[in-house]
Parts: structure tokens; C-alpha cells; sequence
């Protein structure tokens, strides 16, 4: 078996403007409307799933994450040890998101692993353009980029097959965001 050195980084607030009819979650004012609606994160549960498929796997893996909700706090939750390279602030966003992946840039890990939707993996993209390979799970509320697994345990097993050095290859996919403000008045602009 392999050991990797992989970063989880992960935007808590992915997702939380779909439950709730919004279209999407990018921007602080979206989130506190989600928020006011009742609407509940649900990015963390899926990075639980995530990290509960690879407890069997903890000696091969060196993880590196962002400090709190961003990573650090899940990982903890599912007894990984972890570097911490940098801290989040209470409120997350998009500055934050390309901070983190560029510092999981120079620890020199193999894979980004990142939960979020479209826009997470925009920001992730504009960090490190295609020097690291990046997964994504699931969590957001626009998933139209290839980057991502089909949904957590899927993720897990690509992970998995990595560690038992049966993933060999990867491809460069395309990263699509579609503008959410558009979105809301019935028109798709997608950009990619």
C-alpha cells in the first residue's frame, strides 16, 4: 500500500441556499438568507462520510487541512491526526477557499480533496490552476464540473484505489460555474 500526503478542505457553507429555494449559496448575503430560512449545512455531513470510508486507511495517509469548519474540525471528529496550515475566519468565502488550497500547494500534497460545489471549485482552480490534482465531493448546489466523484463514498474509493496503487492516471476536467444571480431571474450563464 501507498502512503499519500492528501488536504481536505472544505467550504461549510456549500449547498446551504439549495434546501431553501436560493439557487445557490456564493455570497455572505445569500448564506444569511439561507440562514433566516432554516436551511442547514450539509457539507460537513458529507466530509463525514467521506473520512468514515478511510478510518480502516489512517496509517497511509498524512492529511493537511485548513483550520476549523475548513477542514481541521472533521478530521478531528474522525480521530485523523493532521497538519493545520493556516486558520479560517468565523464567516468563510471565496478568499478564504483560495488561501487554503494554496497553502495545501506548497505542503506538496498529491491530492486536494474538497467538499463544495461549483463555485469551491472555481475558487480552487483560480489558487492552483492544474498543478494538483483536485476531487471534490459533492455538497454544493450547482455540481456541473468534472471534478467532482459521484457522491462521498465514491470519492473515499478513489482514494482508496490511490492508496492501493490502483489509480494511476488523472485528466485535466472542466470547472463550470454558473452565475447565480442570473440563475435566479431564469437565465444560465455558465462560465468555465
Amino acid at each position: 500500500m501507498n502512503q499519500i500526503k492528501l488536504g481536505l478542505l472544505v467550504n461549510p457553507m456549500a449547498g446551504i441556499g439549495g434546501a431553501v429555494g436560493l439557487k445557490g449559496s456564493d455570497g455572505e448575503s445569500i448564506v444569511d438568507q439561507a440562514l433566516q430560512r432554516g436551511a442547514v449545512p450539509r457539507a460537513l455531513q458529507r466530509v463525514g462520510i467521506f473520512l468514515r470510508e478511510l478510518q480502516p486507511y489512517q496509517a497511509q495517509i498524512q492529511w493537511f487541512c485548513w483550520g476549523g469548519a475548513m477542514g481541521e474540525d472533521s478530521l478531528q471528529e474522525a480521530g485523523f491526526n493532521m497538519q493545520v496550515c493556516g486558520e479560517c475566519a468565523a464567516t468563510t468565502g471565496a478568499v478564504d477557499t483560495r488561501q487554503a488550497a494554496r497553502a495545501l500547494q506548497q505542503q506538496g500534497v498529491d491530492l486536494i480533496v474538497f467538499a463544495g460545489g461549483d463555485g469551491t471549485a472555481r475558487d480552487i482552480h483560480q489558487a492552483v490552476n492544474t498543478s494538483i490534482p483536485v476531487l471534490g465531493i459533492p455538497a454544493g448546489v450547482k455540481i456541473h464540473s468534472g471534478v467532482y466523484a459521484v457522491h462521498a463514498k465514491g470519492a473515499a474509493e478513489i482514494v482508496i484505489k490511490m492508496i492501493q496503487g490502483q489509480l494511476v492516471s488523472v485528466a485535466a476536467m472542466e470547472v463550470r460555474d454558473i452565475d447565480e444571480d442570473a440563475f435566479r431571474q431564469g437565465q444560465v450563464r455558465a462560465s468555465h
